[in-house]
Formats: structure tokens, sequence, C-alpha cells
């Protein structure tokens, strides 16, 4: 289903931007923002998130001050908390 679709692109690493996903999808850029806006989906998006990042923590196996910048960088960026 294009929803779970949009979900998986939306907490990939690296990350597609909105129109890429959109149009990946063959929906309009409007219809993903319309789905962001959903609790139900935020929910699941954001629990996706969550569960990507203990996994990338959980598969490096090590402190977060080995990680290097842009592994940081692009945990920041999926949870939400570096735009």
């Amino acid at each position: 289903d294009r929803h779970y679709e949009a979900i998986r692109l939306l907490a990939s690493v690296p990350r597609l931007n909105h129109e890429q996903i959109a149009r990946k999808l063959r929906i309009s850029r409007m219809t993903l923002y319309r789905w962001r806006q959903r609790p139900d989906f935020a929910h699941a998006l954001n629990r996706t998130i969550d569960d990507e990042v203990k996994r990338r923590f959980r598969a490096h196996n090590r402190r977060v001050t080995e990680y290097n910048a842009d592994e940081i960088e692009s945990i920041l960026r999926i949870t939400g908390l570096l735009t």
C-alpha cells in the first residue's frame, strides 16, 4: 500500500525529498502532505523512525561519541531534531 511505502521512504536514509517521494509513489505532494497531517500516519512514521534509529544504534554496537558526524546528522534529521 502506498501509505506504508511513503512511511518507509520518509524514514529511510538518505531520505528523498517530498517531491521525489510523491513522484515515486505517483501521488501529488499535497496528498503526501495530507497523509503526514493524519495522526495515524504521523504515529506510524514516528514509530518507524524510532525503530530505525534503534536498529542503527544496535547495528553499530558502539557509543554515540564514536559515531562519525554524518551518521549523527542523519539520525538527528530522521528524528526531526535537525532540519
